[in-house]
């Protein structure tokens, strides 16, 4: 089983590798998986990530003082959360869960201490189902590798700066905004999941819930708005939300520019219908069956 490991800038580099070495030793059936550089990442970085994260149920984003404002890390914890089965647990050195922001503290943290990354290690065993140590096994291999993990970890140098402030929207390279937004729609359409990792997002009972005629530039085809925030089967992983009067649908597609087609839409007054475009300029229209 592959488990994504994030990371951005030095420190959090450091903790990233030590944690891709530990894993193996503790739990040998996982694979864990990091980039060997933080480089400037750009369209074909994003494939690659792509096809890495496919095959991912498990993410950790390493979250120092320094980093937590990094889009970068904001990018890989979105792209991870889309995953609607997928645990998504930062890591914590040197700053806590309260400290962190949106979208990472919407997320189960994991401070660096031995209770903490006990708890992180039996969610990852857990995941890998039928192959998952016992548990006795677990805390054996745990105990044994601990000392190890908690003494590196404590040579990393102490943060050198107090976290940047979040850059606004129109000062980020205008594809990472495109790609960071992107994170955002997807965080605030995702249900929660069973475990409790993932994001609460009640929606009430709306007037477009239900089928609905669905055009892009005049093609037409029939969805169905789920109350639960999908639209059609979940297993298509389209989700919609609703804020105000607008309406979002964003179809995950690997054709689409940051990997889904966004539709960002306003509601008619009566709530039964929705006009506006994609990320390229296609026009959506669409409207409430009368027995929908």
């Amino acid at each position: 089983m592959k488990v994504f490991i994030s990371w951005s800038q030095e420190r959090s580099g450091q903790l990233a590798t030590l944690l891709h070495r530990w894993l193996r030793r503790v739990i040998q059936r996982v694979d864990p998986w990091m980039s060997k550089d933080d480089l400037e990442k750009g369209t074909v970085w994003v494939r690659d990530l792509a096809a890495t994260l496919d095959k991912t149920d498990v993410g950790i984003i390493c979250v120092t003082r320094e980093n937590m404002n990094s889009p970068w890390l904001l990018f890989e914890a979105g792209a991870l959360a889309k995953k609607e089965k997928a645990r998504v647990m930062p890591y914590l050195l040197d700053t806590k869960p309260g400290e962190l922001v949106e979208p990472l503290r919407q997320f189960n943290a994991v401070c660096f201490d031995k209770d903490d990354t006990r708890r992180m290690v039996g969610a990852i065993n857990s995941v890998l189902g039928g192959e998952a140590l016992a548990e006795t096994e677990l805390d054996a291999s745990f105990e044994m590798w601990w000392p190890n993990l908690e003494d590196d970890i404590k040579k990393i140098p102490s943060s050198p700066k107090a976290p940047e402030p979040p850059p606004p929207p129109d000062a980020i390279l205008p594809e990472l905004s495109k790609k960071v937004q992107f994170i955002l729609d997807i965080l605030a359409a995702r249900p929660l999941a069973p475990d409790g990792i993932g994001l609460v997002r009640e929606r009430p009972k709306h007037p477009i819930v239900g089928k609905c005629e669905h055009f892009v530039n005049g093609a037409k085809s029939v969805i169905t708005l789920h109350e639960s925030g999908w639209i059609n089967d979940p297993s298509s992983r389209a989700s919609w939300r609703l804020e105000g009067n607008r309406l979002t649908l964003i179809w995950p597609n690997s054709d689409a520019q940051v990997g889904a087609w966004i539709d960002r839409c306003t509601l008619s007054p009566d709530g039964t219908a929705y006009s506006g475009r994609n990320q390229v300029g296609a026009v959506i229209e669409g409207r409430k069956l009368p027995d929908g």
